[in-house]
């Protein structure tokens, strides 16, 4: 009368142990490959058949890879919305003593206001 033990996981954040030995017993997949598939999944870049099920597998066992892939996904979304915005267009208007202290430095470093250096 032996006891079974569960097979060694690299799953610190799992305190049950039951989904971490499901996890190396039926996805065969790591935390590290998922967030690499659903990074590409995002970029719409498609998985193998065997990578959609794996996915699929560890995404139900996984409480922080489902975490990650929300957090990815609204990252995604306000980066979209962020660039969807119209850029403000920005003028930079110089007055007249800002100019000439400008000027001055130039002056002061060997340059010409015009670029060259005569």
């Amino acid at each position: 009368m032996g006891t079974e033990q569960n097979p060694p996981s690299n799953h610190s954040h799992d305190t049950s142990g039951l989904s971490s030995w499901l996890h190396c017993g039926v996805s065969l997949m790591s935390c590290r490959q998922y967030s690499e598939l659903a990074s590409r999944k995002l970029d719409d870049i498609p998985l193998s058949l065997p990578q959609r099920v794996q996915y699929a597998v560890h995404k139900v066992l996984c409480l922080m890879c489902r975490r990650f892939e929300r957090q990815i996904a609204l990252i995604e979304r306000a980066a979209l919305r962020y660039r969807s915005q119209p850029m403000p267009e920005t003028e930079v208007a110089l007055g007249a003593e800002a100019k000439d202290r400008i000027r001055s430095a130039l002056t002061r470093c060997g340059s010409s206001p015009n670029g060259s250096n005569d």
